[in-house]
Order: C-alpha cells, then structure tokens, then sequence
C-alpha cells in the first residue's frame, strides 16, 4: 500500500480507510487569521486522547502569532493563543507543545508578556504551573519545556535550573499534594 500525502499541509484524521482534515493551511482560524502548517513541527503536535479529541497548536498566517487547538466532534476550538490573557494578567505571546489528557485538559507550553512556563487548560481556565525564576527546592528554574500530562493531571516537564543541570520535574494537582 502507498500512501500520498494529503494536500495542503494540516492535520488530518485516519479513521477506518478515511482522511479527514482537521485543520489545514490557509483555513479559518478559531479566534482569527488562518491556520498555517508552511514549517510544521513536531512541538505543535498533533496529540490525542482516548476519546479521540485531538490538541494541537499551530501558527497564524499573522506575523509571529500562535494557538493551541482542540478538534473534536468534527469542531475545532481554540483554547489559547497570542493576545490571549495569561493568569498573570499578562499577554500571551507564543504557545505550542500540547498534551491532552482523558478528561480533555491540556497542558501547554507558554511565553507570555511577563514570563516563560508551563500552563495548564481545564474547563476553560487556565492556571499557571510553573515559570522560569520559580524556585523547586534548593534551584531556581531557567528554561523550561515539554510538558507531558497524564490522565490523573500529573505534569512532566524538562526544566534548566540555576546551578548550571537540567531535569525532569512532575508537578502533582493541588488535590494531590500532601
């Protein structure tokens, strides 16, 4: 069996012998401008549940501006993007690196106007889970990237720290904390 690519660029559903776009360059963009895909990047995804709903994010044919994504039910949403208010208060300026879990939460990868992090998307609020600058025990952290969200909410995260290593961090929900 061969498979030819789909055309434009997008991201695309693979289901029982069918293709069925999702979302494609030059189409409407929930929240504005259109969708591009030109440069497509594995750190914009496309990540899926069990359930099928499927988080992305993708770049806007407006200079320098970005969104996260979810497609569901043959509907595409946008969950954040540039411009977009951060629980700081600040701007969004870029997001990408998406992670779904079975509840449809989405943790992401942020800039804002004011700082660098980790944020995570449930019913529709967003809430900071770490930022460049805050401490983790002894080491303040740097650059941090890549979250990875489990179903029960944990939050896998690469993160630089100020004594010069790097790691792995888990952040557990509040309700799980001791």
């Amino acid at each position: 069996m061969t498979a030819t690519p789909p055309d434009p660029n997008g991201i695309y559903s693979y289901s029982n012998g069918v293709v069925t776009p999702l979302a494609v360059t030059g189409s409407p963009a929930p929240g504005g401008g259109n969708l591009s895909f030109v440069n497509p990047s594995q750190r914009f995804g496309p990540v899926m549940n069990d359930s099928g709903t499927t988080a992305f994010a993708a770049a806007l044919d407006t200079a320098n501006e970005s969104a996260v994504y979810v497609s569901a039910n043959n509907t595409l949403v946008r969950i954040v993007g540039t411009g977009g208010i951060a629980p700081d208060g600040s701007t969004f300026v870029m997001v990408d690196s998406p992670s779904i879990n079975a509840s449809g939460d989405i943790a992401f990868w942020g800039i804002t106007s004011s700082e660098l992090g980790i944020f995570l998307s449930s019913n529709g609020v967003i809430t900071k889970v770490v930022a460049s600058g805050d401490v983790i025990g002894q080491n303040m952290v740097g650059y941090i990237d890549y979250p990875l969200l489990s179903d029960t909410g944990h939050i896998a995260f690469f993160a630089m720290v100020n004594n010069g290593n790097s790691a792995i961090f888990l952040a557990q929900p509040r309700d799980q904390q001791e």
